[in-house]
Order: C-alpha cells, then sequence, then structure tokens
C-alpha cells in the first residue's frame, strides 16, 4: 500500500526530446576509427583534431519527403550527421556523415546573400584555392537547382524543457574525387540568425556504423 501511495507523488522522469542514434546522443561519446583516418589521402581537407569525440548538443530537422536529419554537435563545432527514414530507430538510418568547420564567410549585405544562393544553384562550387567540387545532390544535372532549406531545432539537454534554438538554414552538398580514390564531402550552409547571416563551409566524411565506436 505505502508503495502505491509513494508510486502518486512521484513524478515520472522527464522524457527525451531527442531520440538516441547508435546509442549516441546529448551527454555521450564515440571514437572514429583512428586507422580509416589515418588511410585517408594527405590531400584531403577533413582535418579531425581528434578521433573522440562528445557531443554537447543535438539538432534535428524534417525534409519535405518525411525524412529526418538528425546531427550531433561537439563544442568545437564538429558535426556527425544522420539522415534517418524516422525520426527514431537504429533501423532508419540510412546515411552516416561526419563535418568539421572549413571557412565561414559573411554576405554582408542582400547583394551578397544573393550572390552566395546563386552559387548554391550551380552544379559545381570552386573555393577560392581553386579547389573544384561537384554537387552532390541532385547528382547528374548540371542544372541549376535550388537549395535544401530546411528548419534545425537544436537541444542542448536532452530532457529539455525550454524551447530550442530554431536557425534558418539554406544548404547543397558537393563532393570531389582525390587521387587515390578517397571521397571530400562540402557541406555549404547559409544560416540566419535573426538579422545576421552566415555561409559555413564544413568539410566532411562518409561513415560506416562500424566507423563509431561508441
Amino acid at each position: 500500500m505505502f508503495k502505491s501511495l509513494k508510486s502518486l507523488f512521484t513524478p515520472d522522469p522527464p522524457k527525451p526530446v531527442v531520440p538516441e542514434l547508435l546509442n549516441l546522443t546529448i551527454g555521450r561519446g564515440a571514437e572514429i576509427d583512428p586507422l580509416m583516418l589515418r588511410l585517408r589521402d594527405s590531400a584531403s581537407l577533413f582535418s579531425l583534431p581528434s578521433p573522440t569525440l562528445l557531443f554537447t548538443a543535438q539538432g534535428m530537422s524534417q525534409l519535405e519527403d518525411g525524412q529526418w536529419v538528425h546531427r550531433m554537435y561537439t563544442d568545437d563545432n564538429v558535426m556527425l550527421q544522420f539522415v534517418c527514414a524516422r525520426w527514431d530507430g537504429d533501423d532508419a538510418i540510412r546515411d552516416v556523415t561526419l563535418f568539421v568547420p572549413y571557412r565561414s564567410d559573411y554576405p554582408g549585405d542582400e547583394s551578397g546573400l544573393r550572390l552566395w544562393h546563386d552559387r548554391l544553384r550551380q552544379p559545381v562550387l570552386t573555393l577560392p584555392e581553386g579547389l573544384t567540387f561537384r554537387r552532390l545532390w541532385f547528382d547528374g544535372s548540371d542544372a541549376a537547382q535550388d537549395p535544401v532549406v530546411l528548419t534545425e531545432d537544436v537541444y542542448d539537454d536532452r530532457t529539455q524543457t525550454t524551447a530550442p534554438r530554431r536557425i534558418e538554414q539554406t544548404c547543397m552538398l558537393y563532393q570531389r574525387t582525390l587521387d587515390g580514390g578517397d571521397h571530400d564531402l562540402l557541406l555549404a550552409i547559409l544560416e540566419r540568425h535573426g538579422s545576421d547571416t552566415s555561409v559555413e563551409l564544413m568539410a566532411g566524411i562518409a561513415l560506416e556504423p562500424s566507423h563509431l565506436k561508441v
């Protein structure tokens, strides 16, 4: 009887507002296969400060086709991204990629913003140092394509009760093939933070779940 009475006055523990993917979420860490990293082409733009990652924030976005994009962030803005068929469930994972910050650009005014938006519509993106990346989304088409627009809700706590940080983004994903056969990814994100806008370029690689040790 006393146990039953206690249960009436003991609130249920708060429920997570973000899912676990491959047993990863806010407050947990993973180690990226160091051998896989060492074997990558030295010409790659991708450079990971440490193979050990601790995730302190998690973002979620739902795409127009019903898929979900989940992003887990470290304090250094390293980003582990999952594209999933559903909100949760390891069997729903369709794609795993890892990105690190590469360069930031600040358009400054509406003219600079329109210029960047037009660049993201093109099949090729060339960086100032002359490196050329081909558009990976809409692969096979040389026609201009509108970039993907999404809204990401970012949480700093698994059971957060306050509103998440909401970031409006315009994105395009590119790829280049290195001489040794490795692939570099480049994710271009035009972000809006209130009245401020920045363009974040992130260098990335594709991962298999086996590359992650939790």
